[in-house]
């Protein structure tokens, strides 16, 4: 091309390349997003996997294999409850009463 024919012509190129390079960010920008929420559901999982974990131990250690009965948990329900919820936000907690 002469160079009359060529006037501007870097300068939409240099326009659609940006194009395209904001293109490509914004895909990258909402992977990233996604990703984040994908950890921090893998987050709660894991939290309330250990929740309920650390909640059979607590029962196991209370368990009498003599008596074969749930045993009252009394003040420990509420510590254990009391402990998740600092952990766990919005944690309502739980009603274990025997029925």
């Amino acid at each position: 091309m002469k160079a009359k024919q060529q006037r501007g012509f870097t300068l939409i190129e240099a326009l659609v390349a940006l194009l395209v390079l904001s293109i490509g960010l914004l895909g990258v920008a909402a992977m990233q997003l996604k990703s984040l929420q994908s950890a921090h559901a893998g987050y709660q999982r894991a939290t309330a996997s250990l929740a309920a974990q650390d909640a059979v131990e607590l029962l196991w250690s209370k368990f009498d294999a003599n008596d074969m009965e749930c045993p009252d948990l009394g003040g420990d329900e509420a510590a254990w409850q009391a402990r998740w919820r600092a952990v766990i936000p919005g944690w309502k907690g739980v009603d274990a009463q025997r029925q």
